[in-house]
C-alpha cells in the first residue's frame, strides 16, 4: 500500500459533493473504493 486515503465517516446526514465525506449507512462504498484502487 503506497497511499493513505482519508474519510469521515459520519452517522447523521450530509448534504455535499465531497467523496471523502461518507454517511455511516453507505460504508459499503470503502470496501469498493479498496477494490478499484488495487
Amino acid at each position: 500500500m503506497d497511499e493513505v486515503v482519508h474519510y469521515v465517516v459520519s452517522r447523521f446526514p450530509v448534504i455535499g459533493a465531497d467523496p471523502a465525506v461518507i454517511n455511516y449507512n453507505q460504508i459499503d462504498r470503502l470496501r469498493f473504493a479498496d477494490q478499484a484502487g488495487a
